[in-house]
């Protein structure tokens, strides 16, 4: 997944919660991942993206 300096992450809702009807979250029933996420997935995914790249460094 990339990130851009856009808006934050859209809503973890759609990767942590549940949708009652669905019985999933949003995510796995739009076929994005496979398992619920919860929230340290989420936090370990924007520190990821923070970061600096090692061609960031090669300059």
């Amino acid at each position: 997944m990339k990130f851009t300096n856009g808006p934050p992450l859209v809503s973890s809702t759609i990767w942590t919660g549940v949708h009652k009807t669905l019985r999933t979250s949003p995510a796995q029933a739009a076929g994005l991942t496979e398992r619920l996420w919860d929230m340290s997935d989420v936090v370990a995914l924007i520190e990821k993206a923070e970061q600096p790249t090692s061609a960031a460094h090669a300059n």
